[in-house]
């Protein structure tokens, strides 16, 4: 017979504040996100979605470790009010350390986020996600990378305070970070990945 209170912890309360989230997704078993005192589970993903995370976080590490910045996945992103709380595919915090942050299970400060777009998530990505991303003002770039064809959509925060919006669907172009002046290659990307033989989520 299974423990009761350990399942219990897979079904959250109907809504509760952000640090009762915090209390209780770090006994959870499965992830779960957070946006606007409402609890919701997070999707699983599929060999295509898995590859080109691990590519985004390798070329990012590439570029960003270097200049003293931490490529993060697997940790929660708040804003501001902590109205939200979302676990993002890869994340980027530059800047320096301190011991309290580097044990911490939440960033306020990513400089980039990235998402990976499958078709159960697409929405909930370029909609709500984005909106409460913005609202970081650390935030210089919110980086959507589809998974079910070559589409990669970067939103890049102005001086004005504005996004601008750039689409790229071939492997020969190149995403660019003029704030940290770094491109990387759409092959290095999508290299392996074929989508005639990639599956959907």
């Amino acid at each position: 017979m299974p423990n009761m209170s350990s399942v219990a912890h897979e079904f959250p309360p109907c809504r509760m504040n952000f640090a009762e989230f915090l209390e209780w997704v770090s006994i959870a078993s499965v992830k779960h996100e957070y946006l606007h005192g409402v609890v919701y589970g997070m999707a699983g993903g599929t060999r295509a979605h898995s590859t080109l995370i691990a590519a985004i976080i390798t070329q990012l590490s590439n570029n960003f470790l270097p200049i003293g910045c931490d490529v993060l996945s697997d940790i929660l992103v708040t804003n501001p009010g902590k109205t939200a709380g979302f676990f993002p595919d890869a994340s980027v915090v530059c800047g320096p350390v301190d011991a309290t942050q580097i044990q911490s299970s939440v960033i306020a400060s990513p400089c980039i986020v990235v998402e990976v777009l499958s078709k159960f998530t697409r929405n909930y990505d370029q909609g709500d996600k984005s909106l409460e991303y913005k609202k970081i003002s650390t935030m210089q770039y919110y980086l959507l990378v589809d998974s079910q064809k070559m589409y990669l959509q970067l939103h890049a925060r102005e001086s004005n305070g504005s996004w601008r919006v750039t689409e790229l669907t071939e492997r020969s172009e190149y995403l660019y970070l003029p704030v940290y002046e770094v491109r990387i290659s759409m092959d290095t990307i999508y290299g392996r990945i074929r989508f005639d033989n990639a599956e959907a989520n």
